[in-house]
Formats: structure tokens, sequence, C-alpha cells
């Protein structure tokens, strides 16, 4: 049977000494016997349970836990049972992890590099993102809106075509229109922009509004505060 000293065991598990010490400090790693000179000298059984040890560890096992399945001998069932609690406890962290991440990427895109605000503005910000339900609830409004224009734009064209007149189309195509410039009203006074920069809330005019680059949540604007251009943040209007 191959023997090892102490270093050897180390750099044949590519760990470190100090971590072999520890783990016969406690008690899960003892040397298969301790030479006159004190070398500690380990064989292949010591081998085989210090893999044992790394893998679990990999795997997220506290040596609390690894020491209990080694001292009692647990077979793989307990392994399995473990396991089982530990997914579900890691998947948890994994999701609030995510939460997190995704909150402060809300807030860092609310904020650039340059911005010169005063700490405390944070708690604005804060505030605006934990009233994002109302701007989801006013999505949602403006989308059942868009909805009943394009179905009387539809329903307009297909009377159309069933009784050969222009008419029906044109009348369903002036309600649409009509549709149309109340949801964009409704929409502009509905919602606020907050620049990244100075953290200014404002209300741009309606035509630079209507005309700016935008993504689903920004609006390129110029502020009226620090009058720099940025994708300012929507809000919705608390006045609204």
């Amino acid at each position: 049977m191959t023997q090892y000293l102490t270093g050897e065991l180390a750099k044949l598990c590519s760990i470190s000494t100090r971590t072999l010490q520890y783990y016969d400090k406690k008690d899960l790693l003892k040397p298969a016997y301790i030479k006159d000179n004190n070398y500690r000298i380990y064989t292949d059984n010591e081998v085989e349970r210090l893999k044992t040890i790394l893998t679990l560890k990999d795997m997220g096992f506290s040596l609390k836990d690894i020491k209990t399945l080694l001292i009692n001998n647990h077979d793989m069932k307990a392994v399995h049972l473990l396991l089982e609690q530990k997914i579900i406890q890691d998947e948890q962290k994994i999701a609030e992890t995510q939460k997190k991440i995704k909150h402060m990427k809300q807030v860092k895109s609310m904020i650039t590099e340059s911005s010169t605000s005063p700490l405390p503005k944070i708690n604005v910000i804060e505030t605006i993102l934990a009233n994002n339900k109302n701007t989801q609830k006013l999505y949602k409004k403006l989308f059942v809106t868009g909805a009943i224009g394009t179905l009387i734009q539809v329903v307009g064209l297909s009377i159309s075509v069933v009784m050969k007149s222009y008419l029906p189309f044109i009348i369903a195509l002036l309600l649409g229109v009509i549709c149309a410039i109340q949801l964009t009203n409704r929409f502009y006074n509905s919602v606020m922009y907050m620049c990244p920069h100075c953290h200014t809330e404002f209300k741009p005019r309606i035509l630079p509004w209507m005309f700016a680059k935008h993504t689903p949540k920004t609006r390129n604007l110029t502020c009226p505060n620090c009058q720099q251009v940025h994708h300012c943040v929507e809000i919705v209007s608390t006045t609204h």
C-alpha cells in the first residue's frame, strides 16, 4: 500500500498542508499512523477519504455535514437526501441573488458615471422603483386602448370588403386616429422623466417627447436643469 507524507498528500489532491492539518484537527481526516519522528503517514484509504471530503465540499456541503456522513458511515441515500435539501436552499439563494442583481442594475441604469447628485437622491430612485407597479398598470391600460383602436380598424376593413365600400374603413380609420391621439395624450400626461445625471424630475415638451429616441423604459431627452442629453428614466407622474 502506497504511503504519503502530509506534503505529498496535499500535493496529490491539490490542497495546502494547512488544510490537511485543519481536517486533522476537526477529526475529519486522521493519518493512518504517526512515526516516532512525528511524521504523519497517510495510505490509500486516507486518500480515498480525502477525495470524498473534497468532492462533498465542492458540492457545498458543510464540514459538519461531511463529518456526520463519514462518522456514521452513511450510504448514498443519505447523500441524496442532503443534496435534495441543499438544491432547494441554493435555488432560493440564487433566486434572491438574481433579484438583488436585477434591482442593482435598475438603480445603476438611473445613475450616470459623472453624476454629481447628493447621496440622498438614492432614496428618490428607490421610491420610483417601488412604484414600478403603477407603471405596469398604466402600460396595461394603454395596451387595451390601443388594442381596441386596432380592432376597430380591422372590423372596419372587413365590413368595407363585404360591402365593397370605402366608407366603413374610412370611418374606422378616423376612429382609430382619434383613439391614437387620445392614447398618446393620455400617455404623455401620465408620465414624467428623471435625468440620470442630476436626478431632476421633469415633464418634457410634447413634440420633443414624441420624436425622441426611446427604449421601453427610457427616452432620450434634454434635462431642463443640467441641460445634458441622456436616456431619461420614465416614471408615472405622482399627480396622475
